[in-house]
């Protein structure tokens, strides 16, 4: 919920305050137009750490977060595989990639 008198800059910035990461469908439901996240993103404000994926600049990076830019990727997928088994420490393997277990039609 957003409040009527905040500007859409206030607001994306209070967003990426509340979340580490933001898609840009949770940022147009809370009112914030493409123009302002492009504005944001030149002037240094935001960054785009991947397609269709937003954080602030001077965000942590945690161990985990390719797996949380690919959840927000594919929010119906299930990390699978040789990635799930080194998410829960149960292999001495490192995934080369984010194997992902997606529906027929996704």
């Amino acid at each position: 919920m957003f409040v009527a008198s905040e500007t859409q800059h206030a607001r994306l910035l209070r967003l990426l305050e509340a979340g580490a990461m933001l898609r840009p469908s949770e940022m147009r439901a809370a009112g914030i137009n493409p123009q302002t996240i492009s504005r944001a993103v030149e002037a240094g404000e935001i960054e785009r750490i991947g397609r269709g994926v937003y954080q602030k600049p001077d965000a942590e990076v945690e161990e985990g977060q390719i797996l949380t830019e690919v959840a927000l990727r594919v929010p119906k997928g299930i990390v699978a595989l040789v990635s799930a088994l080194a998410f829960h420490d149960l292999t001495d393997q490192i995934p080369r990639r984010v194997w992902m277990a997606i529906g027929a039609s996704d």
